[in-house]
């Protein structure tokens, strides 16, 4: 399956995007899920229908041929299921949050940066089978992925406290200069999309 790749500030934008280019009126999401997420679909008016799953991360129901399903890829250990689900349904979506190197899948499949490169603030690539048209601001940057160097680390040393004031040396990793670079090179060209505070929305619901 070919898919186009969005740049987007955050993760919750990328599904909203997807809400937006699939004209998707209705989602089939689950219980467990980011509340971020829930409050992003509600955005876009679009109907939530909460699903459960079992002990092992799996749905424990089965959906409409034609609906639209999106599904966390659990602390990125979820990768059967996914599978299982894209070869049952044809429009399901994967949140893959907590799994930024897995293939995308379904309809459109969307990754959170932040959540493996911690010293990024925001951050999402999404990658989906349709475009959706709208004004945002862009830049011209382009990164090369097979540049980026996630090995580069430097050893420094570090003084603790432990809870009775002792203080001790010890040996951490911290990130090197490229992988610093590649990650504020990264955040360059990410797309800005604008999130608009709902009129009875509550502070903590849109933060």
């Amino acid at each position: 399956m070919s898919y186009f790749q969005i740049e987007l500030n955050t993760a919750r934008n990328a599904l909203r995007y997807v809400i937006n280019a699939f004209q998707i009126e209705e989602l089939y999401i689950p219980y467990y899920i980011c509340p971020s997420l829930r409050n992003a679909v509600k955005k876009e008016n679009c109907k939530i229908i909460f699903y459960h799953i079992d002990n092992n991360f799996r749905p424990v129901q089965d959906f409409p041929e034609n609906a639209f399903i999106l599904y966390p890829n659990y602390f990125g250990i979820c990768s059967t299921i996914v599978d299982e689900l894209n070869s049952k349904y044809k429009n399901l979506i994967v949140d893959n949050a907590h799994s930024f190197f897995s293939e995308p899948k379904g309809i459109a499949s969307f990754n959170s940066l932040r959540k493996f490169f911690p010293t990024l603030r925001d951050g999402s690539f999404l990658y989906t089978t349709k475009l959706f048209n709208f004004d945002f601001i862009a830049d011209n940057f382009f990164y090369d992925f097979n540049k980026l160097s996630y090995e580069d680390t430097v050893k420094v040393k570090k003084t603790i406290k432990d809870s009775k004031g002792k203080k001790t040396e010890v040996e951490v990793l911290n990130d090197g200069t490229k992988k610093l670079t590649a990650r504020r090179k990264i955040m360059s060209y990410l797309y800005d999309l604008q999130e608009v505070k709902g009129e009875k929305e509550s502070k903590a619901a849109f933060s």
